[in-house]
């Protein structure tokens, strides 16, 4: 049961919506300021004032300060990602301001950097990134070394080296795009074949290994939109016409208009980060229409500082959790909305990544 804030004042969050698909460069500009304004002297962008890092969620931030030409926060962000980074590629799962919060490994989080690193140099070059690729090398590398025997990816490993649940079904899409996003980086920095050939070999064996798993195989959670959509932005294990089918039925589980996408289906919280995301899975299946409607739905989460708030709950109309902006939301819309700017329909996730700095 999810509780709130019992107020019904939202006029604070609510924006000056311009009617159009996309953010206008002031938006935006204004949103990787507020992200920026979050960022720690070590160059970490936590959740939200106060709150946790995790990896996943700093890096989504890093690209969404790229986008809106915060240069330097970028790089500073990157210096305090490598920072972070432990002696057998990995990364924590959680971590505060002066520490760690939460030891255990997340393959998920680990591997993200891949998406970071195709975004960041299609925005700003490969000697932008050039740096940071030995950080991407080993973390990756992490990650094919705790690739299950079944081609799954745990959820969670611990510090010893031990899985901790069940495999997690968006969070093994994730690290699809992740993977590939990672082997197009590679690429372009002209890495040794050698290098990214066991990065090739594990997203075949995760791939084929998701495309014949059973829902046994994974952690409950058809309830989460994340679930909808992951497996769209991966393209994973499903021909184009069953995308176009799972994205339309999933929106109808979970999309109201003029709300936006439940984070859970049976409930009435609308996170702006899911309705983003969900956008950008919309125009990969070539749904213009749909990724309009979606992203539409955005504008009554903006405040006027440029921060999103992360959910509203539905009918009461309250902020939840209360009055909370959060960076990986509005990093959410952000990178969103440059995906809608850049006409990135019926694509994959990292041609899109690659058409952010046309």
């Amino acid at each position: 049961m999810i509780q709130v804030q019992q107020s019904s004042d939202l006029e604070q969050y609510e924006t000056f919506a311009n009617g159009d698909l996309a953010l206008t460069k002031l938006e935006i500009e204004e949103s990787a300021r507020w992200i920026e304004a979050l960022q720690l002297e070590s160059g970490l962008v936590p959740w939200h004032a106060g709150g946790h890092i995790d990896p996943w969620n700093h890096i989504e931030s890093v690209i969404a300060m790229a986008i809106g030409g915060r240069s330097s926060a970028a790089l500073r962000g990157l210096d305090g990602l490598m920072k972070l980074q432990n002696r057998d590629g990995s990364f924590c799962h959680f971590y505060l301001y002066d520490g760690v919060k939460e030891a255990d490994r997340d393959p998920n989080v680990i591997c993200y950097f891949g998406v970071g690193a195709l975004a960041l140099t299609s925005i700003y070059g490969i000697d932008f990134v050039a740096p940071y690729t030995k950080m991407l090398i080993d973390a990756v590398n992490y990650v094919v070394s705790v690739q299950r025997r079944d081609g799954l990816l745990p959820a969670l490993v611990t510090p010893d080296g031990f899985e901790k649940g069940r495999p997690l079904r968006a969070a093994n899409c994730s690290i699809m795009t992740s993977l590939d996003a990672a082997i197009v980086y590679g690429d372009a920095a002209n890495l040794d074949p050698k290098v990214t050939e066991p990065w090739k070999e594990c997203l075949w064996l995760l791939r084929d290994s998701y495309r014949v798993a059973g829902d046994e195989k994974f952690a409950s959670t058809y309830d989460w939109a994340m679930d909808w959509y992951y497996p769209i932005l991966a393209m994973a294990g499903y021909e184009e016409n069953d995308l176009d089918l799972r994205f339309r039925e999933g929106k109808d589980r979970f999309f109201e208009g003029g709300f936006g996408v439940r984070c859970k289906a049976s409930n009435r919280w609308f996170t702006a980060a899911e309705t983003a995301e969900a956008a950008i899975a919309a125009l990969l299946v070539g749904e213009e229409d749909s990724a309009r409607q979606l992203f539409a739905t955005l504008s009554r989460f903006r405040s006027n500082d440029g921060g999103y708030v992360t959910g509203i709950v539905e009918p009461q109309g309250v902020t939840f959790p209360p009055r909370e902006k959060s960076s990986y939301t509005t990093a959410a819309v952000v990178i969103a909305s440059e995906m809608v700017a850049r006409d990135v329909s019926s694509s994959s996730f990292s041609d899109a990544l690659c058409a952010l700095g046309l």
